[in-house]
């Protein structure tokens, strides 16, 4: 009997959202039935939930659990499917929609199901193209060519992370279904993925920022400005709301009713209000937004001022107020009552909801005696309903009276000795013409006038009510008021006069002074300046332009182990879902032997860190694991031979240490600087220190190895010395000068904070010591003046020049001098090759390369060969190989030139091309 019960009330508040969505008492009573009978965990539950407050990841898990236990067969997951298509209605992400269409049963696949997911999530730049194969995938199976090729076309003009392999994809597809145009489709398509690469860097960079920190809203809000900057607000759903979506769910946490993130809803909120949604999708968003903070004044406020129905206003107010956001008044709160009051005046027309609305500003004043200015707002549109008819003629005038008269009178006994309540009222209890009220607030004033906070705006208006009254009021009332009000008022500032001179008496100053003199502290007190409090450590300031944002990859880390046949990225995640969101997973498949399988994941905080550790013993594909955090398995190492990419550099640790790493990772490379180091991941703790010992010190091609473990938390911020501190040394003596000899002569002028003497391996080979100029920072600007004053300086027996030091200017790479018969451009060049290793790798695989400048922020370089059939081998050499995971593309020289390019757009040769060479040959 109860189940049935509770299917009747699950249709009640179905209804009941229907008729009123903001109203949720059905709801309360159905939650209240379903405790009483222990039926909480009832999938109908569940999916009433979902429609009514918001549910957490971890709620999701709790209603998937109940669906396995309440049906089995078939059944179970057209179920899912159901419960996902609730939750992806009301938060359209990827991840739900994929799950929707997982449990759907092959049958219920349809067109109209994969077009509705794909309009949802093709703006999800990450995710979305998981729900494009999908749809892709369906079309295929269908044989519908035609709408294949517009739905390729349509989705390279949406910015994506898998953009090339859309592309490459599109271009075997019209190679298989469209020969005989080929050529002219692709062009088409190249000129499309041109316009949609020029944003795809600012959509990077982007990502960039909220994958460094997910679980903060500020990476997020710019992510969404940006973004809705350029959507289509014609769109059914706009690009910033897949943003919006996705950063519910991302990070370390749900993020759905997080108190930090309600700012991230109200931006999100305006933007939708602004857009050209329909209007029911509008409400739909403003009623989540509730749902999500039902206990702050702040979303109640956002959503007020959309409404668009007396009724609607009503039944927020009766939410906010059932809620409790009232019962703790505060700022917020106020506003949100003077916002409800507005909106609901503005849209007071029906006389049947005039009882409720005067009700409602009567109850709000009870609830705020002391908010001045939302009494008077009240007060004020109260008086319009007596005004507008005759009290006693009508009833809602006759309660409009009686409400604004208690109103006023309470208001005046709660805040007695206010002056602005008194003005207040008093100005009211005139323009509704209450004598008695009127007296009362005169009779006695002149007595009680000192005690009120402000008696000079009392009196005065007092003063100037009694004389505009003087022909309705007795003349000799009026002037003895008038005598006794000024009576007091004087004697008031007399008392003021009088204790302001004592404060400025030379007796009472020195007593004053002696009294503050005496609680100072002397500064023998504090001798020890070790005791005195130490000031608070200010959080760190935004990473400077020439520095990479970095994650701690070392310091919140667990291993997974043993890993059963068949776990791969995916199984992994589905596991710790609810527990954590991995930043990455490595797994290390190093023996047939499942017991010595592992993988290593890289988490966002110490919070998942500790919530992964509770998975401890839980089935993997029906086998337990076991978790543990791992520290100090990665080591640093830097100083290695320039030309070592990272096939050489495996084969490095694999022949110095007899150990393969299980992940290498090398950093992006900057157009003025050369970064050469890098981080390779172990197994444990031993292994990583056994290859850290063998290979720092390690000499290879006259470069001295160094190793490090890594260790995030040892991290300093460089201390960029600023150029007024520093000076050139030039024309120094290749043989003799070092470091030494450059600090003794210099130290004459001050202490020196650093020397930087550059040694290139061109120098080095020659036998000489530095490459003939250095650079001194000293440890003050005026050391560094003298220094400089002395113009040159004879050290090791030769003469040297020194002057100053300009600020870098991050200009471009001088490019001039190259002949264009002999230059190519490529593209594409991974972000983590140098020049010394792209050389290498263009010279073993085409010929000689006289000159050649890498631009690594557009990843790519100008290469110039030395003949011309070198260059032009290269073209084909190079066009399409994967280099550094990387697909190579060729270009000509002035392609290096254009600014506005980041990437070149792929060159290709057609197939139908490349079949008649192939005949030729």
């Amino acid at each position: 009997m109860s189940e049935k019960e509770l299917v009747t009330l699950s249709q009640e508040v179905t209804n009941e959202y229907s008729n009123d969505p903001f109203c949720f008492d059905v709801y309360e009573r159905f939650i209240k039935y379903a405790g009483e009978n222990s039926l909480l965990d009832s999938p109908l539950v569940w999916k009433t939930k979902s429609g009514r407050e918001p549910l957490t990841t971890e709620d999701l898990q709790k209603w998937e659990t109940a669906i396995q236990k309440a049906y089995s067969g078939p059944s179970l997951n057209a179920e899912k499917s159901i419960m996902y298509h609730e939750v992806a209605e009301i938060y359209p992400t990827s991840q739900f929609y994929l799950k929707y269409l997982d449990y759907m049963e092959a049958g219920a696949l349809n067109l109209v199901k994969l077009q509705h997911a794909y309009q949802k999530c093709k703006h999800d730049f990450a995710y979305g193209q998981s729900i494009f194969d999908r749809y892709l995938a369906f079309l295929l199976s269908k044989q519908d060519w035609l709408a294949a090729r517009a739905l390729y076309e349509a989705r390279l003009k949406i910015p994506h992370r898998q953009i090339q392999q859309t592309y490459e994809s599109f271009s075997s597809f019209v190679s298989n279904h469209f020969p005989q145009d080929y050529i002219w489709i692709m062009r088409d398509a190249s000129k499309v993925l041109r316009a949609t690469e020029r944003s795809l860097r600012y959509y990077e960079l982007l990502e960039l920022d909220i994958a460094s920190d997910p679980d903060s809203p500020e990476p997020w809000a710019n992510y969404i400005k940006q973004v809705s900057v350029y959507s289509d607000n014609t769109l059914d759903h706009p690009a910033y709301l897949s943003v919006f979506c996705r950063s519910l769910f991302s990070g370390s946490r749900c993020k759905v009713s997080d108190p930090s993130w309600l700012d991230l809803w109200r931006q999100t909120f305006r933007l939708v209000n602004k857009s050209n949604l329909a209007p029911n999708k509008k409400r739909r968003f403003a009623i989540s937004l509730v749902r999500a903070y039902r206990a702050d004044p702040r979303a109640y406020s956002e959503v007020a001022w959309t409404l668009r129905s007396e009724s609607d206003a009503h039944s927020l107010c009766k939410t906010a107020i059932n809620s409790g956001v009232f019962e703790d008044p505060n700022p917020d709160s106020v506003v949100l009552a003077k916002d409800l009051v507005t909106v609901e005046y503005a849209l007071h027309e029906d006389s049947a909801l005039a009882d409720t609305f005067i009700t409602h500003l009567h109850s709000t004043c009870n609830a705020f005696p002391n908010a001045h200015n939302l009494i008077s707002l009240c007060l004020k549109i109260l008086e319009e309903a007596v005004f507008r008819k005759d009290p006693r003629e009508d009833t809602h005038a006759y309660l409009a009276k009686e409400k604004t008269e208690l109103i006023a009178s309470s208001y005046l006994k709660q805040n007695k000795y206010c002056a602005e309540a008194w003005i207040t009222a008093i100005e009211f209890f005139d323009r509704v013409n209450s004598t008695s009220a009127l007296s009362a607030m005169l009779e006695n004033l002149e007595n009680h006038l000192c005690n009120f906070d402000d008696p000079r705006s009392v009196f005065i208006k007092a003063d100037t009510y009694l004389r505009l009254r003087v022909k309705t009021m007795s003349l000799s009332y009026v002037q003895e008021k008038l005598q006794k009000l000024a009576e007091a008022f004087s004697e008031y500032e007399q008392t003021q006069q009088t204790d302001l001179e004592k404060a400025q008496s030379p007796s009472l100053s020195l007593s004053i002074s002696s009294s503050k003199e005496n609680s100072r502290p002397r500064e023998d007190e504090h001798a020890d300046c070790s005791q005195l409090p130490q000031p608070k450590k200010v959080k760190s300031q935004p990473i400077p332009d020439d520095t990479e944002p970095s994650r701690s990859r070392e310091q919140f880390r667990v291993k997974l182990y043993p890993l059963a046949k068949g776990a791969n990225e995916e199984v992994i995640k589905k596991f710790l879902s609810g527990y954590a969101d991995p930043l990455s997973i490595t797994i290390a498949d190093q023996s047939e032997d499942n017991e010595k399988n592992f993988a290593v994941i890289e988490l966002s905080s110490e919070q998942e860190v500790l919530s992964c550790l509770t998975r401890q013993f839980k089935p993997l594909l029906n086998t337990p694991v076991n978790i543990q955090r791992i520290f100090g398995t990665t080591v640093w190492v830097t100083n290695y031979p320039s030309s070592y990419d990272s096939q050489d550099i495996h084969n490095m640790i694999s022949q110095l240490t007899g150990k393969q790493p299980i992940a290498l990772r090398l950093p992006y490379q900057r157009d003025n600087k050369e970064r050469r180091f890098f981080y390779a991941d172990f197994p444990d703790e031993q292994t990583a220190s056994m290859v850290r010992d063998k290979l720092s010190g390690k000499i290879l091609d006259g470069h001295e190895l160094q190793a490090e473990i890594s260790n995030p938390t040892l991290r300093k911020p460089r201390d960029i010395a600023p150029p007024e501190r520093q000076i050139h040394l030039h024309n120094l003596n290749f043989k003799q000068t070092t470091e030494d000899s450059l600090r003794t002569y210099f130290s004459q002028w001050g202490e020196i904070a650093s020397i930087h003497l550059p040694l290139s391996d061109a120098s080095k080979s020659k036998g000489f010591l530095n490459n003939g100029f250095a650079f001194v920072t000293f440890a003050t600007e005026a050391s560094a003046v003298a220094a400089l004053a002395q113009g040159k300086a004879t050290i090791d027996e030769r003469e040297i020049d020194i002057s100053a030091v300009k600020p870098k200017k991050h200009s471009e790479k001088r490019s001039a001098g190259y002949e264009e018969q002999v230059t190519i451009t490529i593209n594409n060049i991974s972000e983590t090759v140098t020049e010394a290793q792209l050389q290498k790798y263009i010279e073993d695989k085409v010929g000689p390369v006289s000159k050649l400048s890498l631009k690594p922020s557009k990843k790519m370089a100008l290469v110039e060969f030395e003949d011309v059939k070198t260059a032009g081998k290269a073209g084909f050499a190079l066009e399409g190989v994967e280099y550094e995971d990387h697909i190579l593309h060729v270009g000509s020289k002035k392609d290096f030139f254009q600014e506005e390019k980041i990437l070149k757009v792929p060159g290709m040769v057609p197939p139908m091309l490349m079949r008649r060479k192939k005949r030729k040959n």
